[in-house]
């Protein structure tokens, strides 16, 4: 399976190893929970849509590996792209922010990715590429993380808050 590598700690544990073995052979009966091969066992976002359509923040939520996987219309109109030249060519995350922003994301990914994490996690400076050449937006960035069955990352829903001048 992907992503697992059993090692003789593992496996004595056994019951831990027959637990996960069953859940992941659960979602493989049920391929439409899938994403691509990186964000499996995935949920469907239709709980985090309907939610995010009601609060009206500009909101986009991203894998573990960074591809955004939806947008809603406030952060289209926030940075200008919309859903369809951030999904239809699959755009990751740090491509729509400048370098500086993109260090940032890191470190805060590397914070939260592998510890005891039940919450939310703040980028208090994002700095959006516009698609108009030379725009910036400056934002604050609230992360709420979904998290696998070995929890790790598995979505990053992020609401970005513009900062104004």
């Amino acid at each position: 399976l992907e992503g697992l590598f059993v090692t003789e700690h593992f496996v004595k544990t056994e019951e831990l190893y027959i637990s996960n073995l069953k859940t992941w052979i659960r979602y493989i009966g049920e391929p439409e929970r899938f994403l691509f091969g990186t964000d499996w066992p995935a949920v469907k976002c239709d709980e985090y849509v309907k939610f995010i359509a009601q609060i009206g923040t500009p909101t986009c939520i991203w894998r573990r590996n960074g591809q955004i996987s939806y947008v809603n219309e406030e952060f289209e109109i926030l940075c200008g792209w919309t859903r369809e030249e951030l999904l239809n060519k699959m755009t990751f995350i740090v491509e729509i922010m400048d370098d500086e922003s993109v260090r940032d994301y890191f470190k805060t990914l590397s914070k939260v990715a592998y510890r005891d994490f039940r919450g939310s996690e703040k980028m208090k400076v994002c700095r959006l590429l516009s698609p108009i050449k030379g725009k910036i937006i400056h934002c604050c960035c609230m992360w709420t993380l979904k998290r696998d069955v070995s929890g790790l990352p598995l979505m990053i829903l992020g609401n970005f808050m513009p900062i104004l001048n």
